[in-house]
């Protein structure tokens, strides 16, 4: 066996601590690690999306260099999603298989917050359930529309947004649109691609 004691390590200039051991037997080496960081730069992370941030983790990683599994957790404390500034961002994570589970997501966003769980491959596909709280509309929109927005949303694709399919349902309890009052508004929606359908949408005054 080859044991590791608190090494610390860079990775793509990002700041790694592992402590465990490799089990070194056949040609597919076991693996006991414990690894984490107190601050990984969003912004070296390449993705669909422009990320900004520190991001802290911890993590186990078991079974094999070939088939490995990973279970941990994660901690954003500010950051930034294509501009768009969120705070408090938590989650849980697992990898297995080639695919990342996604577990009780959760982040400050619009004058609320949201909330994901779902899949992700190493191919890039996706399925996520997220749904939002108390949001504030006029973030959300071109400012024509206040209240306080909930919505729920199952969403899957490959790539970015734009690429992605999704289906939900918005809801507002009371609040303007282009300063006139409402009491509650309630849609559906459905998104494919770049084009969105509201297949039906109440609104009482």
């Amino acid at each position: 066996d080859f044991q590791l004691g608190l090494l610390d390590g860079s990775m793509s200039m990002q700041r790694l601590t592992v402590d465990g051991k490799i089990l070194l037997s056949g040609n597919d080496p076991g693996l006991d690690l414990r690894v984490s960081s107190h601050a990984i730069d969003l912004a070296a992370v390449k993705l669909e999306v422009t990320l900004a941030g520190k991001l802290a983790f911890q993590s186990v990683v078991l079974g094999t260099a070939k088939d490995p599994a990973i279970i941990g957790s994660f901690q954003i404390p500010s950051g930034q999603i294509d501009g768009v500034p969120f705070a408090d961002g938590t989650g849980d994570f697992r990898f297995a298989g080639d695919v990342w589970d996604l577990r009780s997501i959760r982040l400050n966003v619009f004058g609320g917050s949201v909330t994901t769980e779902g899949t992700i491959s190493n191919t890039g596909t996706y399925f996520q359930q997220v749904s939002g709280q108390n949001l504030e509309a006029a973030l959300l929109t071109d400012g024509d529309v206040r209240g306080k927005t909930s919505f729920t949303a199952a969403v899957r694709g490959a790539g970015g947004w734009k690429n992605s399919s999704a289906e939900g349902s918005i809801a507002i309890k009371s609040g303007t649109i282009k300063n006139t009052d409402f009491s509650s508004l309630n849609l559906e929606f459905r998104k494919q691609g770049e084009r969105i359908e509201i297949p039906s949408m109440d609104i009482k005054f």
